[in-house]
């Protein structure tokens, strides 16, 4: 039922939009005639609410792959600690690997709103201090490469931080709600040579621009895990990088 989410939260406030344009009708409250001016306003509307739709699904795809991309991060940590262990016998790469489950455990915490992103920061510090044992073993050379994926990984939470605090088109909000309130006002006082044709296109137009709205709200962030989103990124590459290697432990 996800996916119709917002189509599901749409539909009341269209049953609302049909009974106040019927109660104008009756009132014979709709002097608007269909001209070239009422078009010329659906118009900018609709080309609006492409404008900033494109903006939040270009900031929405860059959102999305971040769950993969710190799985894929803690996974190269994870290849150099088999390797390592592969290669000194004396080298117990539980701890490492221990340490890998837990941080991967508290980023999907945090931002489920279940720990703080202090937590996530410390367990980074943790899985850095792991190293130990194999700078130790096999000399510093053997770092480079776990290390760097571990500052992508503590990068993609700050990208994903920034991407949960900062509204990336809000100046863009406020003229997308004037032309959005201003199309909707026209629907209603709109009345045409066929009323029941009138009214049920008035119905359609004003459930797409209500659903666009919704959808873009929804989109401008992507991280929310409250309920109140349809289009939430999807954690689970963190989870399975979790059951892959914590059944292996």
């Amino acid at each position: 039922m996800l996916k119709w989410r917002i189509l599901l939260q749409v539909l009341p406030l269209a049953g609302l939009f049909c009974l106040l344009k019927l109660w104008l009708y009756r009132l014979g409250w709709q002097p608007w005639q269909f001209d070239a001016f009422t078009g010329s306003l659906f118009a900018t509307a609709s080309f609006v609410t492409s404008f900033v739709l494109n903006g939040t699904l270009t900031e929405y795809r860059k959102s999305e792959g971040l769950p993969s991309q710190i799985v894929n991060a803690l996974t190269a940590i994870q290849d150099c600690n088999v390797l390592f262990a592969a290669l000194y016998q004396e080298y117990d790469p539980r701890f490492l690997q221990q340490n890998l489950i837990t941080l991967a455990t508290a980023i999907e915490a945090w931002l489920l709103g279940k720990s703080t992103l202090d937590e996530v920061y410390q367990q980074i510090d943790k899985v850095n201090l792991t190293y130990r044992a194999m700078g130790a073993l096999g000399g510093g050379s053997w770092l480079h490469r776990p290390q760097a994926e571990l500052s992508k990984v503590r990068l993609y939470v700050q990208e994903i931080k920034s991407s949960r605090d900062s509204d990336f088109i809000a100046p863009a909000y406020i003229i997308l709600l004037l032309f959005l309130c201003a199309a909707i006002i026209a629907l209603l006082l709109i009345t045409g040579e066929n009323m029941t044709e009138t009214f049920i296109v008035s119905v359609f137009i004003f459930i797409s621009f209500v659903y666009l709205f919704i959808l873009i709200r929804d989109l401008e962030n992507p991280f929310q895990y409250d309920g109140s989103s349809s289009v939430d990124v999807d954690l689970s590459p963190l989870r399975e990088f979790c059951q892959r290697y914590g059944n292996s432990h």
